[in-house]
């Protein structure tokens, strides 16, 4: 008695494949003069042929994402000439957009510094300065959370009204932070996407923050555990570095 919706456009393409369209009856997908695909790095082929069928030959699109910000590890990116011949577009010239606005500069080279072999030739252009990043080591548990209660008390008498993530690799890590917490401030944990985007110190895992942005950012256990020297990797952290407008703070927990 329940669906997913992921699984609309398998049931769309087996509807496709048996009828030769997307018509049950009197109903049928209806068609857009302009349809607009953001994140598009994150569709499945197969959803990307069904929102085809939403277009008609007069229909134009815009198309946006980033594929160094694919982090779905159950996703198959094949490449943004592939999302083009999906769509049926032709004889178009990509627009890359190479300014960051939200975060400062040092946020942005070390967000870019750290794709490393997959980043893109050139940095990229920032409109803003700031506070560099923060890189810290502690030897336990107790030492970090003595540090983060102490920056964070002291942070919301100075910004009263800013936004705080914290984020963690796992949902176990983020669970485990915020009972840390909890006893010694204000904070929620936010697993299911429902961020308040209010002032205050939300804690959730890394793949709850794709597109949004915070004030200030603190990705927590940066480690080769926790983050091998994969693509994978190196994408994940480059999101979390990215979502902080302001100031960013990565530590990490153990003898080295």
């Amino acid at each position: 008695g329940t669906i997913d919706q992921e699984d609309f456009a398998i049931l769309f393409e087996l509807l496709r494949l048996k009828t030769g369209g997307y018509r049950v009856g009197k109903k049928s997908l209806p068609a857009y003069e302009h349809l607009v695909i953001d994140e598009t790095q994150d569709f499945a082929p197969i959803e990307l042929s069904l929102l085809k069928g939403s277009t008609t030959d007069k229909t134009t699109l815009t198309v946006s994402g980033d594929d160094m910000q694919q982090i779905d590890p159950t996703a198959h990116f094949q490449g943004w000439q592939s999302v083009l011949e999906r769509l049926g577009i032709a004889d178009t010239e990509p627009v890359q957009l190479k300014t960051i606005y939200r975060s400062p500069k040092p946020i942005a080279q070390f967000a870019h510094d750290i794709l490393g072999p997959i980043a893109p030739r050139e940095r990229p252009r920032t409109v803003k300065d700031g506070a560099p990043v923060t890189l810290s080591h502690y030897y336990n548990d107790g030492l970090a959370v003595s540090a983060l209660v102490t920056a964070l008390e002291t942070l919301s008498r100075k910004d009263p009204v800013a936004t705080t993530l914290i984020i963690t690799r796992h949902v176990k890590q983020a669970q485990i932070m915020f009972e840390n917490l909890k006893n010694f401030l204000r904070v929620k944990l936010v697993l299911d996407g429902e961020f308040d985007f209010t002032p205050g110190i939300e804690i959730t895992e890394i793949s709850q923050v794709k597109g949004l942005e915070f004030d200030y950012v603190i990705v927590s256990d940066v480690d080769e555990i926790n983050y091998p020297n994969t693509v994978e990797s190196r994408r994940l952290l480059h999101v979390a570095a990215t979502r902080a407008i302001h100031q960013l703070w990565m530590f990490w927990i153990g003898d080295k």
